[in-house]
């Protein structure tokens, strides 16, 4: 009787292992199957073209991407920098100039109107061009030889207030 029950033991403890990893299978085809069903586009259902029907409105045109009413460029990328002096009430979604200032208190513009998409102990991210990104690595490597500042300075209305003219050339 002891050796049936042992083996009873053991058929069961098989069991509940084949059932777990059953349910297990099932809970992670569930998640793979609901994530690809996320990662397809929901297109809105619209009847077929014939030529009975009349197309009453404007037949929607893929766009390119827009961000704040101005076309992306190629050279457009989103780059960090923790070099700059930043102000204690920075906060994402400012605009600020970064501005460096030499020894002898001359001050120019390096990059102009950056809003900023993101802080992060210390560090602070931009959107720039590779125009943009070669004049802050000058401005750093000038930070680095001749003891320059790098720091910013907050608009106040961004709506109204112009870009300035970039006046950092080295």
């Amino acid at each position: 009787m002891a050796y049936t029950r042992r083996k009873e033991k053991t058929m069961n403890i098989v069991l509940g292992i084949l059932i777990g990893t059953i349910i297990t299978a099932g809970i992670i085809v569930f998640f793979v199957y609901s994530n690809k069903l996320a990662d397809k586009k929901v297109v809105n259902a619209q009847p077929p073209v014939t030529k009975q029907t009349k197309v009453t409105g404007k037949v929607p045109v893929e766009e390119p991407v827009v961000l704040a009413n101005k076309e992306l460029k190629d050279d457009e990328r989103i780059q960090d920098y923790s070099l700059i002096k930043l102000p204690a009430n920075l906060k994402v979604g400012d605009y600020v100039d970064v501005r460096i200032k030499n020894m002898t208190s001359i001050d120019k513009i390096v990059l102009a109107k950056k809003e900023v998409l993101e802080l992060n102990s210390g560090s602070v991210w931009f959107k720039i061009n590779e125009s943009e990104r070669n004049l802050m690595n000058k401005a750093i490597v000038e930070v680095n030889d001749v003891k320059s500042v790098i720091y910013t300075t907050t608009y106040i209305n961004p709506e109204k207030q112009p870009q300035p003219e970039i006046g950092y050339l080295r």
